[in-house]
Formats: structure tokens, C-alpha cells, sequence
């Protein structure tokens, strides 16, 4: 059906014009209209024209409406004549379309499927943008973790290497430590005689200094008994 009078039909509707009595031949091929429409969001009947429904058509147009349902295209119907209003009254059709979804003339029905498709838009926009921002969170949540795990490794290895020095200073027996005061003691003492040694040495030195002071000496006395000696002699001559 493709005629709305001055309304254009909306994009991501379709409209069917439902003719004369509904019977289980004619509405089995009602079957065929969800799974042969693509990217269709609502769906009109016309039923203007319709007169009659039977026990099977209604059946049919229940499977119809649960079809549609299942795959989120909504059924608006229009022009629905008394008869076939009370029979899918009877049998619970009208609460499963919507009673908000039946009105008098296609003009009501393309305003209608027009505010429905609206709301479909803003529900597909409002879903994408959650699971956007659902992803944004997980991913977040993610790498949080990943920098907590990071940090407890960093954590763990650094208490591993205080606890591998503190074992290597604890490792050291008594033993060990009294040979480590042992030899600082010999080494004091070592440092001691070596002190003591060089006070030797010194004094050594100063004793030599001595003796070679006295050698002079009792070598210029020496000479002087010497010389008195040759005076004495030339006097004698004189």
C-alpha cells in the first residue's frame, strides 16, 4: 500500500490494506509480511475494507502479531470495522497489539507509527550510547586492575629483596663474628709493635747521633795533646 492521501508514509514503515472477509486462506498469507520486510520498525493495517474474521484468520493474525513482537516491529490498525474489533477482543488480540495502537484513519495511524519510530531512534541511541559507555567502564575497570596487579609485583619483589638482604646480614654466626673481633685485635697489636718499632728505631738513631758526637770529641782532644806535644818539643830545642 503505498497512498496515505497528503501523509507521506514514514521511512521504516510499511502500510497493508486488509480487503473483504478475513479467512484462514487469506491470512496465512499475513505470515509472509514480517519475514518478507527489511528494516521495518512498524507496521499498518488497513482494515477498512475488512468485514468479517473467522476463528483461523484471527490465529493468524495472533502468530502475525507475536512474530513482529519477537523481532521489535510494532502493528498499528486502522479503520478496524465492529466485528472484527469484538472477535480479537474475545480472544485477547487487542491487549497484545495495544489498544493505544488501534485508530479511526490512516492520518492517525502514520502520526502514530511517526512518534513510534521516534522513540525507536531515541531507544536505539540511548542502547548504544550505555553500551558505549558500558565498554568505556569495563575497559577502565581493566587496566585499573592490570595497575593494581603491576603494583602488588612491584610491591611483593621489593619486600623480597629487603627480606634476601636482611637474611644475608642475619646469616653471620657467632663464631664468625668472634674471629671478625680477633682480628681486629691482632691488627690493633700489629699496629701497636709497629708504633713500638719505630720509637726503637728512632732511639736507635738519636744513640748513633750520640756516639758519633763523642768520636769527635775524643778526636779533637787528640789532636790538641798533639800539638802540645810539638810545643814542648821546640821549646826544648829553643
Amino acid at each position: 500500500w503505498t497512498g496515505a492521501g497528503s501523509r507521506a508514509i514514514p521511512e521504516g514503515s510499511a502500510i497493508y490494506e486488509l480487503n473483504g472477509p478475513m479467512f484462514f486462506a487469506a491470512t496465512d498469507k499475513l505470515l509472509e509480511i514480517n519475514s518478507s520486510e527489511r528494516g521495518i520498525s512498524v507496521i499498518i493495517l488497513r482494515a477498512s475494507n475488512m468485514t468479517l474474521l473467522d476463528i483461523e484468520a484471527i490465529k493468524n493474525l495472533e502468530k502475525l502479531v507475536e512474530e513482529c513482537k519477537r523481532g521489535g516491529v510494532t502493528v498499528i490498525v486502522s479503520h478496524i470495522k465492529d466485528q472484527p474489533l469484538r472477535a480479537m477482543q474475545k480472544v485477547g488480540l487487542v491487549e497484545k497489539i495495544g489498544e493505544e495502537n488501534f485508530v479511526s484513519n490512516i492520518g492517525e495511524a502514520i502520526e502514530l507509527a511517526e512518534k513510534i519510530l521516534d522513540a525507536k531512534e531515541t531507544q536505539r541511541a540511548t542502547a548504544a550510547e550505555e553500551e558505549r559507555l558500558r565498554r568505556a567502564a569495563l575497559a577502565e575497570e581493566k587496566k585499573k586492575r592490570a595497575d593494581e596487579q603491576t603494583a602488588a609485583k612491584r610491591k611483593k619483589a621489593m619486600e623480597k629483596s629487603a627480606k634476601a638482604a636482611e637474611s644475608m646480614g642475619e646469616s653471620k654466626t657467632p663464631g664468625e663474628d668472634a674471629t671478625e673481633n680477633e682480628n681486629s685485635t691482632e691488627t690493633t697489636a700489629e699496629n701497636e709493635n709497629s708504633t713500638e718499632t719505630t720509637a726503637e728505631n728512632e732511639n736507635s738513631t738519636e744513640t748513633t747521633a750520640e756516639n758519633e758526637n763523642a768520636a769527635e770529641n775524643i778526636s779533637e782532644i787528640a789532636d790538641a795533646a798533639e800539638d802540645d806535644s810539638k810545643a814542648a818539643e821546640n821549646t826544648e830545642k829553643v
